[in-house]
């Protein structure tokens, strides 16, 4: 994460140019990986019948945590640009990282469990008749969700770590069941945001950018993770394999969260430059991955039922 973070940033500083701080923000907001988006290559049938489970299982992993943990990154510069109390760091560490990350992952896990543990119970009792996971998640991600931000914490890594504890008392058996309607029940509520986000688009700066603001957009997609991905590749065994490491490299989707990181940013410090940059990230990030998913996959599972090795 603190790799891609730098990446972005780094591209962002030198390509658009925007100051230093500017640039770490738009690289921070875009750092992480989309969970809803990216169920479109980790669940369904096509990545199921393609792609190996190791894989999908890392990339659901993955950009569900680096979607909460993105927040001490992009808070970091906000500090830097807004805090005169020479206090910064200690703010950092004390504030962002111990109370409002490390609080919302002990405030996750916590309910996480009790909510698993109070539905074995009732379910042990035959309290409840045939439960539905998709509303018993569903109101935990908006307990979750709710405590969170009561606390002042971060309630995305919260989420995350809610539904991990959760898994772990309950089991998976039963929600496979329901897979179906919970991948529906994740687009009906991300399309409009992504309708919103079509209405609101700064389709007039985005031109203004010109070749620079395609420069970037290009080198981000490109360069944010496959380095990464690459290098930790001998260490990570499910993409140990070329193919699917390259595939881990590219797929990297940008989305909601960029979204509300970037309004974020640009809110605390007063700099639209944040959000016109992020933004225009974000929907190249949608088309090219959009378009991208589903070929890829079976291009994947044709070479391996193949037996080639390219």
């Amino acid at each position: 994460m603190p790799a891609m973070w730098l990446i972005s940033g780094l591209l962002s500083f030198w390509v658009m140019p925007l100051p230093l701080l500017v640039a770490l923000l738009v690289g921070a907001s875009v750092c992480a990986t989309d969970p809803v988006i990216a169920s479109s290559i980790v669940t369904g049938g096509v990545a199921k019948k393609n792609l190996p489970g190791g894989f999908r299982h890392l990339l659901s992993s993955e950009s569900g945590a680096n979607d909460g943990l993105a927040y001490p990154l992009v808070f970091l510069p906000i500090l830097l640009l807004s805090t005169t109390t020479g206090n910064v760091w200690g703010e950092w560490v004390l504030k962002v990282w111990l109370w409002e990350v490390g609080g919302s992952i002990v405030i996750g896990a916590l309910l996480g469990w009790l909510s698993g543990r109070a539905l074995k119970w009732a379910e042990a009792r035959q309290y409840v008749d045939q439960p539905s996971f998709l509303s018993v998640t569903l109101s935990l991600t908006i307990l979750v969700l709710g405590v969170g931000k009561l606390f002042g914490t971060d309630s995305i890594l919260a989420v995350f770590a809610a539904g991990l504890f959760f898994d772990q008392v309950v089991g998976g058996k039963e929600r496979s069941e329901e897979n179906n309607v919970q991948e529906a029940v994740n687009m009906f509520f991300t399309i409009p945001v992504f309708v919103l986000f079509g209405l609101i688009a700064p389709w007039a700066e985005w031109l203004a950018l010109g070749w620079p603001g395609l420069a970037l957009i290009t080198l981000i997609l490109l360069l944010r993770r496959l380095p990464v991905i690459l290098l930790l590749r001998p260490m990570l065994e499910p993409v140990r394999e070329w193919r699917i490491a390259l595939m881990m490299g590219w797929f990297g989707p940008i989305g909601v969260s960029a979204l509300f990181y970037a309004a974020l940013s640009s809110r605390h410090t007063g700099n639209h430059d944040i959000w016109i940059v992020s933004s225009l990230v974000v929907f190249a990030s949608i088309i090219m991955h959009g378009v991208t998913a589903a070929p890829l996959a079976k291009r994947y599972g044709r070479i391996a039922d193949s037996g080639h090795d390219y």
